[in-house]
């Protein structure tokens, strides 16, 4: 009884003064398990079904476009202010372990760098769609409270993103490309933390979206919720650290294997080490400053005009955004017709692979990664800085697909052509490394790593 009246003293003395959390329990951060979607730890495994990720229903490219039109929206500012772009569709997605509440139930909330909020459903439900694990009860915690109206975090979605009710409670809605939504109460309420690296587990408060009304479109997929990693104060990274620790860095394995696991870090446990390039924070938005691509360590870079493919434009256009709930890499047009060209050049002349599919947005062939493209070349994204760059190997330049009715076997480009000027770092090329993300200095880092030893 003592521990449950001090957990609830601790929140209420956190909603008090939100938004200076400062990792009050825990001053050196907060680490997190980060899991692959289909993990043998993961609620939402074997929820696919075979046809969903074949040749012919291309998923993360159909998600990946429309995740690609929702960051160009934000990127001018000119969609609504309850509207956002999360998409969940294709099996290559990395989702958190908490717990929430008191006594402690788990959640797997998947994360997203262009969003803010972290919400997950929330019983009593008005309207609750199905999930694989038991839905969050509001009701049965001893440590939630509800936001009232005049936090300052009430406001921080916008007019139209949040309110407030009859009952001086904060309320907010969110509506998805897809036409998912979700709405309900923001509220505070004890976080738990379990890490790899870190055997005791640690907790915080965090405000949160407390969704009783929701709506999932995506096929196969009821997610808990989402993990906003935006900038914002709202966010679910901003609201664990101070003004001088503000840096997150996360780690995906290789999102081919689904026991592969990673690790989230907050604060300053966060990892900001390896090759450093500047990062601009705008709209929401996490930019880096791509200056050129290469196939081969120590090959020339291909010929590509980075100042008009790769470079922010003064209208606000353009740019490269890395991005954790994209899949695929997109590139400007020019510059993908010559990355794709160089490639489709070594896959014919040094591995005999030709395309079976010539697609407007991506390349696919025939066979397995594993056994057709054995010494194939890395891929290298040069950054601003001295050597900075990305090392992509065989599983972050192509996915490998389901295999068809007939067995057959598939694989495509983890590139294609933006329908725009919008550059968008994928998930896929950003496996295997440790991304860090110093929002204090305006730094982000790379470094090629086995996420198991963080």
């Amino acid at each position: 009884m003592a521990t449950v009246i001090s957990r609830m003293l601790f929140v209420f003395f956190i909603i008090i003064s939100i938004p200076c959390i400062s990792a009050v329990n825990n001053p050196k951060g907060f680490s997190t398990k980060l899991i692959h979607r289909n993990s043998p730890l993961s609620p939402y495994r074997n929820l696919q079904t075979d046809e969903e990720d074949n040749l012919f229903d291309d998923r993360a490219l159909k998600s990946s476009l429309r995740r690609h039109a929702y960051l160009s929206a934000k990127q001018q500012n000119d969609q609504p202010n309850d509207f956002y772009g999360f998409e969940f569709p294709d099996g290559t997605g990395y989702i958190a372990v908490l717990s929430i509440g008191t006594p402690p139930m788990n959640v797997y909330p998947m994360l997203d760098t262009a969003s803010d909020l972290f919400w997950i459903q929330c019983a009593p439900c008005v309207v609750c769609y199905e999930q694989r694990d038991p839905i969050y009860n509001r009701s049965a915690s001893d440590s939630f409270i509800d936001l009232p109206c005049e936090n300052s975090l009430c406001s921080e979605l916008g007019p139209r993103g949040t309110g407030c009710n009859q009952e001086d409670k904060c309320t907010y809605n969110l509506l998805y490309v897809d036409g998912s939504r979700s709405s309900g109460f923001l509220g505070a309420e004890i976080i738990n933390f379990t890490s790899f690296a870190v055997n005791a587990e640690t907790f915080a408060p965090v405000v949160f979206g407390c969704g009783t009304e929701n709506l999932n479109n995506v096929k196969g997929y009821k997610l808990d919720g989402v993990m906003g990693l935006g900038a914002s104060n709202l966010s679910f990274f901003s609201q664990l650290v101070n003004d001088t620790e503000r840096k997150f860095s996360y780690c995906f394995g290789n999102i081919s294997n689904s026991t592969d696991q990673g690790e989230l870090k907050i604060g300053e446990n966060a990892f900001i080490f390896g090759d450093e390039t500047p990062l601009e924070v705008s709209l929401g938005l996490y930019y880096v400053n791509l200056t050129g691509i290469g196939i081969g360590v120590g090959q020339p870079m291909l010929p590509i005009n980075w100042a008009s493919s790769f470079q922010k434009q003064p209208d606000g256009t353009g740019g490269v955004i890395i991005d954790s709930g994209s899949t695929l890499t997109h590139l400007e047009q020019e510059a993908y017709d010559t990355f794709k060209k160089a490639v489709l050049d070594e896959l014919r002349i040094n591995h005999n692979i030709y395309p079976v599919i010539l697609g407007t947005y991506r390349e696919c062939f025939a066979g397995r990664v594993a056994s057709d493209l054995v010494g194939f070349p890395k891929v290298i994204l040069y950054f601003e800085g001295l050597d900075n760059k990305l090392e992509l190997d065989i599983w972050s330049t192509f996915q490998q697909l389901k295999s068809d009715s007939n067995g057959d076997q598939f694989y495509c480009l983890s590139f294609t052509a933006s329908p725009n000027e919008l550059n968008v770092i994928g998930n896929l090329a950003q496996q295997f490394h440790n991304i860090g993300y110093d929002l204090e200095n305006n730094i982000i880092s790379f470094h090629r790593m086995g996420c198991e030893l963080i």
